[in-house]
């Protein structure tokens, strides 16, 4: 059996240090939208300027304005050191990929390869590049592992996603605004004054031509109150 009380304690005797030391805030979240292209790999992305040789041949013109990682990355891949790290590992990859598909085998390890490569650090030294988290015939079983986690976590996230298109979202953009214009030219008015008989006038397909006259005509015969209503489609 548990001890309540005891657990209870226990529990403070964590939390209340920790929370003398923590700021203001004390939840966070992130939402967070992964390019495909990046993690899935689903499509080529530039990590350097073309090098005119290669799967997709020479570089089109518009895409010689597009920023890479290799120039423009090194904030977005983290510091010095792990941005050199990241692309020397880019690098190895994709030259065992092509070596793969051409049959061509590698007599020498990957991770003596890339330890082959180095950066210079802000101090100017060299660095050599570090070994591979895991290695790609070694560790083959716990990458596969890793692979089903990752898939799992997918799955879980494509069962929760609500995918709106653009094209829908502009569309229900814009039926809010109507509807929005539509409640202030009605909230203009006293709930006990007579509403205008006119309504915001849109482009929108059920829009309709009316023509009709309004009489309020006294017993007498005289006219007290005329209208004269014309909604054009397409105004």
């Amino acid at each position: 059996m548990e001890d309540l009380e005891a657990h209870k304690q226990w529990v403070d005797s964590i939390v209340s240090p920790m929370w003398d030391h923590a700021g203001p805030e004390n939840r966070i979240g992130f939402v967070v939208y992964p390019n495909s292209a990046a993690i899935q790999r689903s499509a080529s992305m530039n990590f350097t300027p073309s090098q005119l040789f290669g799967n997709f041949g020479a570089a089109q013109p518009h895409k010689t304005l597009q920023h890479t990682f290799a120039k423009h990355g090194q904030v977005t891949l983290g510091n010095r050191e792990e941005w050199a790290n990241r692309s020397g590992r880019e690098a190895v990859s994709l030259f065992q990929n092509f070596l793969s598909q051409n049959n061509l085998q590698l007599n020498l390890d990957i991770n003596d390869l890339i330890q082959s490569i180095s950066f210079e650090n802000q101090a100017g030294a060299p660095v050599a590049l570090k070994p591979l988290p895991y290695h790609p015939v070694e560790d083959a079983a716990k990458i596969a592992l890793w692979k089903g986690y990752y898939q799992h976590h997918f799955n879980q996230s494509l069962s929760m996603l609500i995918r709106i298109e653009k094209s829908t979202y502009r569309s229900l953009r814009s039926t809010m605004q109507y509807a929005r214009s539509i409640a202030a030219v009605q909230s203009v008015y006293h709930p006990a004054e007579r509403r205008s008989l006119t309504t915001a006038i849109t482009s929108s397909p059920s829009n309709i031509v009316i023509e009709k006259v309004l009489h309020r005509i006294s017993k007498g015969g005289k006219v007290i109150v005329g209208y004269n209503i014309t909604e054009r489609r397409g105004i």
